[in-house]
């Protein structure tokens, strides 16, 4: 087999296991996006759709946001912040650019939020 030939053949094996991660990373986002969809819905009764899920994407990557803070593996974020008038939490995968949950926030008698253990 000729050189060309043989980097022909590495260049085809590369692009097709960059396709089938982008598959698998599209399938990873979309999975996340409807659960973060029904959380919402569950959580904080907010109606949201694809398109939501991901302005609130683009808020965390510009930084439009209450706090944040990373997750142990330093591929999540643990985030806070409004969105349509109502204070929420959510994780953010940064591995594949998307809220994947809502979390519960629970209010004490001290007015403060904190998150509810889920142990």
């Amino acid at each position: 087999m000729k050189k060309a030939d043989r980097i022909k053949t590495q260049k085809d094996k590369i692009r097709k296991k960059e396709k089938k991660l982008a598959e698998q990373k599209k399938f990873l986002q979309e999975r996340a996006i409807n659960h973060s969809i029904q959380r919402a819905k569950e959580r904080y009764n907010l109606d949201l759709d694809k398109s939501d899920i991901k302005k609130i994407g683009a808020m965390i990557v510009n930084g439009d946001i209450g706090s944040m803070e990373y997750g142990s593996d330093h591929t999540s974020l643990f985030v806070k912040l409004v969105y349509k008038e109502t204070r929420i939490r959510v994780i953010y995968d940064v591995k594949i650019n998307t809220v994947v949950t809502f979390l519960p926030f629970i209010q004490d008698k001290e007015n403060k939020y904190y998150i509810k253990n889920s142990e």
